[in-house]
């Protein structure tokens, strides 16, 4: 918490040192592209919602149980510190959709291990096909970077299912009894296609800025942003990873780290108001399930 909490202190002294250069920055934004970044957003959390349907195997309503759950869980994951946020997510289908905590943090696994293989095919074909004035040991080091991303979900299933039984008990004590089972072509395809609407996001923030990359630029950035949204050490609101992972990028990109700086910055201003509003939206959808009233017991 500490950490987090200094994270975010650090980059609101660095914004407040550069705020002449930021409001400069925010001035220009083009409106066109926020709406449609927002739309996008929405595309990315609707497709998750159907995601939390399928891997519930429909136990889970699609509207508004899973839409609710999907939507709270990303504003939790973004604005709680250390990934805390994360695990919200089984006890937000044990309100909504009446889950049992287990069921649902076997939900959670799955659906973490299908974003580390996505994320690895997403990383390969941005290290193979985009950014053409990447270096070759760059180039590479992604590209193996995002072979193991895809390769570990599946070793982790195997050594779980088929592990010896002295291995199986150890990782028993980390994910409990959870059920575990390998991903069909649709759970991949699916966390594709929600992953690439949170490309398209990136891609309009980045024209709202007027950020001289191409199409084939952005999903470079991509492929090295989203990672650290998984990454366990992260300030509140995100703060310092998402500078990192621009910063970084943008500089691989031929984007010096002084014009990248304000843009970071202000892309993430851009991103925390979609959360806010995705946050909001989900409060105010329809609970499943009513509160009980003082006094009665709700059935279980």
């Amino acid at each position: 918490m500490v950490l987090s909490a200094s994270l975010l202190v650090l980059i609101l002294i660095i914004a407040t040192y550069n705020h002449k250069t930021l409001v400069q920055v925010m001035e220009k934004v083009e409106l066109s592209w926020i709406g449609m970044g927002l739309g996008c957003y929405f595309l990315n959390y609707v497709t998750r919602a159907y995601r939390l349907w399928m891997l519930s195997q429909k136990q889970v309503s699609f509207f508004p149980a899973a839409v609710k759950s999907s939507c709270l869980h990303g504003f939790y994951c973004y604005f709680l510190p250390l990934r805390s946020g994360d695990l919200s997510l089984p006890l937000l289908l044990r309100l909504n959709a009446k889950l049992p905590l287990m069921k649902g943090s076997s939900i959670l696994l799955k659906a973490r291990f299908l974003d580390l293989f996505s994320l690895g095919l997403l990383l390969v074909g941005a290290s193979l096909f985009s950014a053409p004035q990447l270096q070759p040991f760059i180039r590479g080091i992604f590209f193996l970077s995002g072979v193991a991303l895809f390769i570990l979900p599946y070793g982790a299933v195997f050594l779980l299912k088929v592990g010896n039984n002295r291995l199986k008990n150890v990782l028993s004590k980390r994910v409990g009894e959870m059920e575990v089972t390998y991903f069909t072509g649709r759970e991949v395809l699916v966390s594709l296609f929600l992953w690439f609407w949170s490309g398209c996001t990136t891609f309009c923030v980045i024209k709202s800025l007027s950020i001289p990359l191409n199409f084939m630029d952005v999903w470079f950035l991509a492929a090295i942003q989203l990672p650290l949204q998984l990454f366990p050490f992260q300030g509140l609101a995100n703060a310092g990873n998402h500078e990192a992972g621009w910063l970084a990028a943008l500089s691989l990109l031929g984007i010096t780290p002084a014009e990248g700086l304000p843009l970071s910055m202000a892309s993430h201003v851009i991103i925390i108001c979609y959360v806010a509003v995705l946050g909001s939206l989900a409060l105010m959808l329809p609970s499943p399930y009513p509160v009980a009233e003082p006094g009665v017991t709700p059935d279980t």
